[in-house]
């Protein structure tokens, strides 16, 4: 399943789990420890993780959105000894390349037009002490 707008999919969960009979918590999904069963989002969409959680007993499906932080993007270059070096401030303009210099202006430009949109929807139900797991995330694409 090819899912563009993670938006859909996040608004259509609470929904869902509502016509499953499950209660929908907003909460971190995942971990280290314990039995963990990934379902692959090619092989199930939103519905049918909701339908699974329910026909296995499930009452709760917890859910996890991951929204984009642009003040976490960083564009980093190499000097000589394969130090890396911010692309702007004092000093360092003038040992990057001004096409690599534009070329991070632009990436940077584009992760803050980006500030705060959807990356990612997981959504996640235990069963027996074991942890089923279901993740959709968008593509990391910056022209």
């Amino acid at each position: 399943m090819v899912v563009r707008d993670l938006r859909k999919v996040a608004d259509a969960l609470p929904g869902s789990a509502s016509r499953n009979g499950l209660q929908l918590i907003s909460a971190s999904v995942g971990g280290e420890t314990g039995l963990q069963a990934f379902l692959s989002p090619d092989r199930y969409d939103v519905d049918a993780v909701v339908r699974l959680a329910a026909a296995c007993g499930a009452r709760i499906l917890y859910m996890d959105l991951d929204h984009f932080d642009a003040n976490e993007f960083d564009v980093l270059f190499a000097d000589e000894e394969d130090e890396p070096i911010l692309p702007t401030g004092d000093g360092v303009q003038g040992s990057v390349p001004a096409a690599l210099r534009q070329r991070a202006d632009k990436l940077l430009a584009d992760a803050r037009r980006r500030a705060d949109a959807l990356e990612a929807v997981r959504i996640a139900f235990v069963v027996e002490g074991v942890v089923h797991e279901w993740q959709l995330s968008a593509a990391r694409f910056f022209a």
